[in-house]
């Protein structure tokens, strides 16, 4: 079995590692007995460090709620005008 070196736990649930070319880090984790990847939204392992910890502290406190997924322009002008 090989491990992924690149991959740092930060706290007991969450697990931070960089992605694709531009080495983006995201946070893997489970949450209501699922499996969850969620973008952190930078390069910068400092920063992806606290925005994992803030997720981190969520999860443990019971008030992590999935992004809403996103709605078209084209789709959120439709349903208000009608």
């Amino acid at each position: 079995m090989t491990m992924n070196l690149n991959r740092v736990p930060v706290g007991e649930r969450v697990t931070i590692y960089p992605r694709g070319k531009k080495r983006i880090y995201v946070a893997d984790f489970w949450s209501d007995g699922e499996h969850k990847r969620l973008s952190l939204r930078t390069s910068n392992k400092k920063i992806a460090m606290q925005r994992a910890m803030k997720l981190e502290v969520n999860l443990v406190d019971g008030i992590y709620h999935a992004p809403a997924p996103q709605v078209l322009l084209r789709g959120a002008m439709t349903k208000s005008c009608g």
